[in-house]
Parts: structure tokens; C-alpha cells; sequence
């Protein structure tokens, strides 16, 4: 949300809502700077594979696999990164974090998904909006 704030001092945002939504579906924004743009994109950029990878590894080590062992480490961190990858750096490695936190398993796919939906999709979509100005 801070984000948003800092959109809102340089330039006119409104939220678009759909009528059976419960949060808004993207962003009217007003003109742009470029510093303003790249302001954006730079706090939507995703970790790099091998931040990733370490950060997987990290969350790995401090909580059990659900499949004891049988899907194949590089395979199963591999399709988390590619997911992981969609979504900025920070968000991630505080859902990761909290991840390791609250949680004696691994988590599934669908509870990061959750989290990452939760703390990062207000940005992407501001992001979505400033990109189609």
C-alpha cells in the first residue's frame, strides 16, 4: 500500500472495482513520469533464480517434505521458482519467512500462492496499469 501512496503524490490513481468484487481488479492512472515508472517496475522485480533457490533452500532446511524425499530436490525447488518468479523480491521472501515461521511442512504451492496473492497482488496490478499508460 505504500506504493500506492507514492503513486497517488505524483500523479491521479483510482482503483477500478468490479460490481461483485470484494477488491479492486486493477487501476486508472493518471500521466507518468519515467522516474515514476521505473520507480514501479523496480519494486515489482522478482528475486533472481539463485536467490530463489536459496531462499527455497533455506525455507527446506527449517521445516519437513510432505513427500519424504520423493520427488527430486532440483525438480521440486525448480517448479517453485518458476512460480515464485512472478511475483517482487520482498514480498516473496517475507512470505517464505513466515512460511518457515508458521509451519512444521513444507508448504503446498496453494498456501504460498495464497500469501503472495495477498501481500503482492495490489502491486502487480498497479504495476499492469502504469505499464498499459
Amino acid at each position: 500500500m505504500a506504493l500506492e501512496a507514492s503513486v497517488k503524490l505524483q500523479t491521479r490513481l483510482f482503483q477500478k472495482w468490479s460490481d461483485n468484487e470484494h477488491e479492486p481488479i486493477g487501476y486508472e492512472v493518471g500521466e507518468l513520469t519515467d522516474e515514476l515508472k521505473d520507480f514501479v517496475a523496480k519494486q515489482c522485480l522478482p528475486l533472481t533464480a539463485k536467490e530463489m533457490s536459496h531462499e527455497l533452500t533455506t525455507l527446506a532446511a527449517l521445516t519437513k517434505r510432505r513427500d519424504n524425499g520423493e520427488i527430486d530436490t532440483k525438480t521440486f525447488v525448480q517448479a517453485y521458482v518458476t512460480k515464485l518468479a512472478d511475483y517482487p523480491a520482498d514480498v516473496v521472501k517475507y512470505v517464505l519467512a513466515n512460511a518457515a515461521r508458521d509451519s512444521k511442512f513444507f508448504p503446498a504451492w496453494a498456501e504460498l500462492y495464497d500469501e503472495l496473492e495477498y501481500w503482492g497482488r495490489s502491486r502487480l496490478r498497479l504495476k499492469d496499469a502504469i505499464d498499459a499508460v
